[in-house]
């Protein structure tokens, strides 16, 4: 995804039109700069160490067990959006 405004968006929609909780994976390293993101059910997860990504997938699942809408922008690697 180009932003973090996608994810923004993502929640707006889903609370305000759709009237629906949602939760994101967010990488580790972004909740921890962009913090304010677990408020809005953003969670985290590394996927450089197995156990804490076991974690974030099996908390993933309850979410959509329960129906809740669960939002996932893969990326790959984090660059600037004007990097070609």
């Amino acid at each position: 995804h180009s932003s973090w405004w996608d994810g923004l968006v993502s929640f707006y929609l889903s609370n305000e039109c759709l009237r629906h909780e949602s939760f994101a994976m967010m990488s580790e390293e972004g909740m921890k700069s962009y913090s304010f993101f677990r408020k809005i059910g953003a969670f985290s997860v590394n996927p450089s160490d197995s156990r804490s990504l076991l974690d974030s997938l099996n908390y993933a699942r309850t979410k959509l067990t329960t129906k809740q809408a669960l939002w996932f922008f893969p990326q790959g690697a984090e660059q600037h959006l004007e990097k070609r």
